[in-house]
């Protein structure tokens, strides 16, 4: 694998490539997603050309608001981490740069911030919600939540501490919530992942289907949804339902392979090796969840892994969606260029876990790999599954080499029937002042307002 160097990470928000802000508190400063890392850093199948279809044909409405939200942090604005208003100072950076907000009917600029659902004191959730849907109505200018649900979660040692008994939260009963390598119950010590510079999490891959961690997901979501729902009560009392753009559920979910990782991410592998860390599949304690065991194990491992994915995000959606929140609100978040690389067996996340019952699809969509020249393998799936609204909920308009024009990448989106584009900005290296640049160039800023007035 190939390897960018680190900067100093700007944006607000825990989205892939994004640092946590202080305000959400948990780990993951400076960090960029796995499918960023492995696809915009020279590793993917590099092209130099694109098509994207007919110039400056109109991008088409549907029966639906049009949201374009963007990572807040990224604009550029002069805003302070230690101030208690430093969103509200983004968003205000956001509004001035994008100069248009959209007509709120048919098309609307929005912001989005992270919630880290494992690794935040839980007492931050409602008075930072309450926060953001304040911004939203005082502003003019739609709020979009994404949930990290599953990496990060060194918090919870009351959950994942089974082996160091001088340390807080110990209890030899929380091996049945970390995942295992094998049917003889061997649970893994150490989460590792890449995303520009290997690093151990420092804390267990959860098992996502355990009875504990799903009790969790439940309470969590609940927690979180019945915040979010107040947000939504208030904005439908001013009259400003479309300020809801809604919520992005999970962060490319992975239930991770290591089997190969010598292969196609060396350093990874090397820095596991010098920890004496197994390069193993993970998933049993999950697979035993679903009622599989050594008698009797799964017939496709991969697959079986990728409906762990699905299952672990649809309780999350079933959650949000218990307290209220629509359906139609909640979106996914699947690394759609993951399919067709080596990234694939890493996550087992194919296209298809993006397709839950309490929330619609959602895809990290940069224009990488299968989806260069077109979104076919999008909307082959969308169509399977009688084209429902979706969203783009990572996004950028750089195909690895390149920017590409702003309005023909969100007429990609909108035009097959997406709800929200989430664009963003932050990355390790030089990556990251890279995307900004896409994000937030000049020709950038002329498309985002022909959109936003529905030129």
């Amino acid at each position: 694998m190939c390897h960018i160097g680190r900067r100093a990470a700007r944006p607000i928000g825990m989205f892939p490539a994004k640092r946590m802000h202080p305000l959400r508190g948990g780990a993951g400063a400076g960090r960029a997603s796995a499918m960023l890392a492995w696809l915009l850093t020279g590793c993917g199948d590099a092209h130099p050309t694109m098509t994207i279809g007919p110039p400056n044909s109109a991008i088409p409405t549907t029966d639906e608001v049009q949201y374009l939200d963007f990572v807040i942090g990224g604009e550029g604005g002069a805003c302070s981490d230690s101030s208690p208003t430093v969103v509200d100072c983004h968003v205000a950076a956001l509004v001035e740069q994008i100069g248009e907000r959209g007509d709120g009917r048919t098309r609307q600029l929005g912001f989005m911030i992270v919630l880290s659902a494992w690794n935040q004191p839980e007492s931050s959730f409602g008075p930072l919600i309450a926060e953001a849907f304040r911004i939203a109505l005082a502003r003019n200018v739609a709020v979009h939540l994404t949930i990290e649900t599953h990496y990060f979660w060194q918090r919870r040692t009351d959950l994942w501490n089974f082996f160091d008994a001088r340390s807080p939260g110990y209890d030899p009963a929380n091996v049945a919530n970390v995942e295992r390598s094998d049917w003889d119950q061997s649970p893994n010590l150490m989460r590792y992942l890449d995303w520009g510079t290997p690093q151990n999490l420092g804390a267990p891959h959860m098992c996502y289907l355990a009875a504990r961690v799903q009790s969790e997901v439940a309470r969590l979501g609940a927690l979180i949804g019945a915040a979010v729902k107040a947000g939504v009560d208030r904005l439908a009392a001013a009259g400003h339902p479309e300020l809801f753009s809604g919520i992005t559920v999970g962060s490319e979910p992975s239930l991770d392979n290591y089997t190969h990782v010598d292969a196609w991410d060396p350093p990874l592998g090397q820095l596991m090796a010098h920890d004496g860390a197994p390069k193993v599949r993970l998933g049993y304690c999950a697979f035993a969840e679903l009622g599989y065991s050594r008698t009797q194990p799964p017939p496709d491992l991969a697959d079986a892994a990728a409906r762990v994915n699905q299952r672990f995000i649809e309780s999350w959606a079933h959650a949000l969606a218990g307290a209220g929140i629509a359906h139609g609100r909640l979106y996914t978040h699947i690394a759609a260029s993951a399919d067709g690389s080596d990234g694939l067996e890493f996550t087992n996340a194919p296209i298809w876990v993006a397709f839950v019952d309490s929330a619609r699809p959602g895809w990290t969509s940069y224009p990488w790999s299968k989806l260069r020249d077109d979104f076919g393998p999008l909307t082959s799936a969308l169509d399977a599954h009688g084209k429902p609204h979706w969203g783009g909920t990572e996004s950028a308009p750089f195909d690895g080499q390149k920017a590409i024009p702003v309005y023909d990448y969100l007429r990609r989106h909108y035009g097959a029937g997406a709800t929200v584009v989430v664009m963003n900005t932050g990355a390790t290296g030089s990556l990251g002042d890279t995307l900004t640049q896409a994000v937030y160039g000049s020709d950038a800023i002329t498309d985002y307002q022909r959109f936003l007035r529905g030129q």
